[in-house]
Protein backbone atom coordinates (compact mmCIF):
# COMPACT_ATOMS: atom_id res chain seq x y z
CA UNK A 1 0.00 0.00 0.00
CA UNK A 2 2.81 2.44 0.91
CA UNK A 3 3.74 2.06 -3.00
CA UNK A 4 0.47 3.69 -4.03
CA UNK A 5 0.95 6.15 -1.46
CA UNK A 6 3.81 7.23 -2.86
CA UNK A 7 1.80 7.47 -6.21
CA UNK A 8 -0.71 9.38 -5.23
CA UNK A 9 -2.99 6.79 -4.19
CA UNK A 10 -5.36 8.50 -1.16
CA UNK A 11 -6.25 6.06 1.79
CA UNK A 12 -8.20 7.63 4.79
CA UNK A 13 -7.30 6.43 8.14
CA UNK A 14 -9.38 6.14 11.38
CA UNK A 15 -8.65 8.04 14.31
CA UNK A 16 -6.25 4.93 15.73
CA UNK A 17 -4.30 5.56 12.31
CA UNK A 18 -5.82 2.58 10.67
CA UNK A 19 -6.23 2.22 7.16
CA UNK A 20 -10.32 2.56 5.93
CA UNK A 21 -10.55 0.98 1.75
CA UNK A 22 -13.92 2.53 0.52
CA UNK A 23 -15.30 0.01 -2.00
CA UNK A 24 -13.78 1.73 -4.92
CA UNK A 25 -10.63 1.14 -3.35
CA UNK A 26 -11.08 -2.40 -2.85
CA UNK A 27 -12.02 -2.44 -6.67
CA UNK A 28 -8.48 -0.89 -7.66
CA UNK A 29 -6.52 -2.98 -5.78
CA UNK A 30 -7.98 -5.61 -6.57
CA UNK A 31 -7.39 -4.80 -10.77
CA UNK A 32 -4.29 -4.13 -9.49
CA UNK A 33 -3.81 -7.74 -8.09
CA UNK A 34 -5.00 -8.99 -11.22
CA UNK A 35 -2.99 -7.05 -13.69
CA UNK A 36 0.31 -8.27 -11.51
CA UNK A 37 -0.99 -11.78 -11.83
CA UNK A 38 -1.15 -10.92 -15.52
CA UNK A 39 1.75 -9.58 -16.36
CA UNK A 40 3.99 -12.24 -14.55
CA UNK A 41 2.38 -14.86 -16.66
CA UNK A 42 2.56 -12.88 -19.77
CA UNK A 43 6.50 -12.89 -18.82
CA UNK A 44 6.95 -16.37 -18.27
CA UNK A 45 5.00 -16.89 -21.38
CA UNK A 46 8.05 -14.82 -23.06
CA UNK A 47 10.59 -16.59 -21.50
CA UNK A 48 9.90 -19.52 -22.76
CA UNK A 49 8.84 -18.28 -26.27
CA UNK A 50 12.51 -16.75 -25.83
CA UNK A 51 14.43 -19.61 -24.74
CA UNK A 52 12.71 -21.74 -28.10
CA UNK A 53 13.95 -19.24 -30.44
CA UNK A 54 17.42 -19.45 -28.80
Amino acid sequence: MEVLQREGFTVKKDNRGRRQYTDNDIMVIEKLIELSKYEARKGTEDDRAANREG
